[in-house]
């Protein structure tokens, strides 16, 4: 009996090979990364309606629907193979779709810890319960409310001056919230699971644009090292204006690999097309434009150096780069040139944060150095020598730049870091698969060189960041702690604060979870309710009216939501949607306050000046009791004041 139920498990073993190698050339590639997308799209539409509670079913589709449209979009754009792709629907493509989809699932679930508080799972509930709220937060959703009312970019915190800055993805984000229609402050959690997995969607598109027409252990190898290093810590999506970019980047990573790859000079719709990938880059991220295009500036001066496009295409950059570092609020500092001690230590790795970072882009160029000798590699041998002279200007402009933040020198970094992966593993796959490719010293046909170019590159990905989930910590424990962040993390704060809610993802399915918010203390949604209705009760609109929050308001009212104290104007303008008078505590050098002066500062109710407030000619609202949502008009129009009724 025994011996009979082993030969049973014998053949299924040899079924379940037969399937998974034997059968490897019905496998497509192509068939693989849409049939686990399609899986992955329901699973997150699915999950995110049983988890943000605080919309409506069709809000939550309208808001899927919306990405899932702009993804498509980028999708025609860059990788137009994927809808002309017939599916081959053979058993070892839905094998491999499902266990691409388990592994997507598996990197969703393992987030970076640190932005757990950036964002949070119900954003106005924890703020009202005193589970805090981050400034950046507040910071980015003032600006996406300002492009809804007012058509640019500001913070609002006394009027609405413009401020310059790196906000295309903040743009792309104003227009989804207008048209889904959700709160932009409500959704911010919600936008964020659902921008992580369209990185995910666009490495694996990626990934597979780069292997169709090779061996399918090419494509699944790939997925296994690449994914992880490529989201990393999430900053690719946990820094708010990356997050647009980072897809553009990643699935438009093929195509400008071609271009930079060939030996051939560019035609002028070639070095126009990369020169709009640079603008759209640095408008969402400056410091990752910037690094972006020295490697590809470089990289197409050493194959095309004789010809003239080069050099316009060089000083045109150059112009763009030079008229967005007037034009941004933060560059008013000018040079130091006592800057090159940190110019060593740049170079050196000893820039604490910034070490690892460095140390894989080090890592990176090397890798380039040394496939150029192996391979006998032209192209490889430019990116070697792109990759030293980016990292170089880049340690000289953040040595002599006293007015950049260790946060800004991390992305510029990070930036040179994130593409130099893309293009060092495009350039392996190119190398390793293709004969034609093979000029180099060794017989790389040859089994054991074979073996050891796949020890290298595990190797090689075992010294970069990595998301929790990747080969190198493969065990129970893992498979726990993604179960765990599935079942209960998007509750894990309201848990806390509730003992006896106590919900997760199955009670959510049963109905028996966290289903009415109104059963909380909700002040600031009662103020934000209250606010709208008399507005809409004297016929005001956001763009021509501004909220004065006396100072004792924000002391006694705002305290009990936590936070920076000096970001209280931002919550107030990201809740409320509408632009600030007097709404800063204090002058800072950073998230928009340099564009303004110390007449934005907080003032008590009975120090309120109402003509200096109608120099804005806007109509004023001041809020006389924020519980009690009483509030005073003035007509700056007509300098009558009209008490509410």
């Amino acid at each position: 009996m025994n011996e009979a139920h082993g030969v049973k498990v014998n053949r299924s073993f040899l079924g379940l090979a037969k399937l998974v190698i034997l059968e490897g050339e019905r496998f497509s590639v192509s068939t693989v990364a849409i049939l686990a997308n399609l899986l992955f799209f329901f699973f997150v539409l699915s999950y995110s309606a049983l988890v943000y509670v605080q919309f409506d079913y069709l809000d939550i589709v309208k808001v899927a629907v919306l990405f899932l449209g702009l993804f498509l979009g980028l999708l025609i754009l860059f990788e137009p193979w994927v809808f002309k792709s017939k599916l081959k629907l053979y058993w070892i493509n839905a094998f491999w779709s499902v266990l691409v989809f388990g592994g997507m699932l598996a990197l969703l679930s393992s987030p970076s810890a640190q932005f757990f508080h950036y964002y949070p799972t119900f954003p106005l509930l924890e703020a009202e319960l005193g589970l805090g709220w981050h400034q950046d937060s507040a910071f980015h959703v003032s600006i996406i409310n300002s492009f809804n009312v007012l058509g640019y970019s500001s913070i609002a915190q006394h009027d609405a001056p413009l401020m310059v800055y790196h906000v295309f993805s903040h743009f792309i984000d104003s227009l989804l919230i207008r048209l889904s229609g959700v709160d932009a402050w409500s959704s911010y959690g919600l936008f964020y699971y659902y921008k992580s997995a369209l990185l995910l969607s666009a490495i694996v598109f990626f990934v597979a644009s780069v292997c169709r027409g090779r061996k399918y252990y090419v494509f699944l190898f790939s997925l296994v090292f690449l994914a992880p290093m490529a989201v990393a810590t999430w900053h690719a999506i946990g820094s708010h204006g990356l997050w647009f970019t980072s897809l553009v980047i990643v699935l438009s990573s093929p195509l400008v690999f071609r271009l930079i790859s060939q030996s051939d000079p560019l035609r002028l719709k070639e070095y126009l097309i990369l020169f709009a990938l640079l603008v759209v880059v640095s408008a969402g991220k400056v410091s990752s434009g910037f690094a972006y295009a020295t490697l590809i500036g470089f990289t197409l001066f050493f194959a095309s150096y004789k010809n003239y496009k080069i050099y316009f295409f060089g000083v045109s950059l150059l112009i763009f780069f030079a008229a967005y570092n007037s034009l941004m609020t933060i560059s008013d500092g000018g040079l130091s040139f006592s800057g090159f001690h940190e110019l060593k230590r740049f170079i050196l790795l000893r820039t604490g944060i910034f070490h690892n970072e460095l140390h894989q882009v080090y890592l990176l160029i090397l890798t380039t150095g040394v496939l150029s000798w192996l391979f006998r590699s032209s192209f490889t041998g430019r990116l070697f020598l792109s990759g030293l002279l980016s990292s170089l200007v880049i340690a000289v402009i953040v040595s002599l730049q006293p007015n950049f933040s260790r946060s800004d020198i991390w992305y510029f970094v990070y930036g040179l870091s994130s593409v130099l992966i893309l293009l060092v593993y495009q350039s392996m796959i190119f190398l390793f698969s293709d004969k034609s490719a093979r000029k180099g010293i060794v017989n790389f046909d040859h089994q054991y060189i074979r073996v050891v170019l796949v020890v290298f590159v595990i190797a090689l990905t075992s010294q970069f960041s990595l998301t929790k989930v990747n080969f190198f910590n493969l065990s129970p424990g893992l498979v726990k702690d993604v179960a765990e962040n599935i079942y209960y993390q998007p509750f894990s704060r309201i848990n806390d604060y509730d003992d006896d809610l106590n919900t997760n993802i199955y009670k959510q399915l049963q109905g028996r979870g966290l289903s009415d918010l109104s059963s909380y203390s909700r002040p600031l949604a009662d103020f934000k309710k209250s606010l709208a209705s008399y507005m809409q009760g004297k016929g005001l609109s956001q763009k021509n009216t501004l909220l004065y929050i006396p100072e004792e308001v924000f002391l006694a009212d705002f305290s009990r939501f936590g936070g920076a104290s000096w970001a209280r104007g931002l919550l107030a303008y990201s809740v409320t949607g509408v632009p600030l008078l007097h709404g800063m505590e204090s002058l800072r050098r950073t998230y928009g306050y340099n564009d303004y002066d110390e007449s934005a500062l907080w003032v008590e109710r009975s120090l309120f000046d109402e003509s200096e407030a109608c120099k804005f000619e806007k109509y004023v609202i001041i809020v006389e009791d924020f519980e009690g949502g009483d509030f005073t008009l003035i007509d700056c129009h007509t300098i009558i004041q009209n008490p509410t009724s």
